[in-house]
């Protein structure tokens, strides 16, 4: 009894510095991991998105009846939603940006976002 209480002891001690080992490999990766950051403003039918690097304007869907497609080179297909921040929040996660606050502005809403550097 004394024998296996001892094989389960180790057994948990080695699985418990795995877990801890590989815990601390992914948070080192993510530690170097550069990130290119933007920001998406959106206010009504009007839509901004800054980069260190740019600032586009964003046009809404010409055609927002649910259900219907576009195949865009820039942003890959899209399906169009009734409102215009669902539309303008998938073009962006399209292009692997990622939300990671988001503050309720005069008319509107700002997202801050960013994404592994290319």
């Amino acid at each position: 009894m004394k024998k296996q209480i001892i094989v389960a002891a180790v057994v948990v001690s080695a699985i418990a510095s795995l877990l801890v080992s590989q815990q601390a490999t992914a948070q080192a990766r993510q530690a170097h991991t550069a990130w290119e950051y933007g920001e998406l403003v959106i206010q009504g039918e009007t839509a901004f998105f800054a980069t260190e690097d740019e600032l586009h304007e964003l046009h809404p869907p010409k055609n927002r009846e649910s259900g219907n497609t576009s195949t865009s080179s820039n942003w890959g297909r899209v399906y169009y939603k009734t409102s215009v921040k669902l539309f303008h929040l998938n073009r962006l996660g399209q292009e692997g940006w990622e939300i990671i606050s988001t503050s309720a502005i005069e008319d509107g809403f700002a997202y801050t976002t960013r994404r592994a550097f290319r």
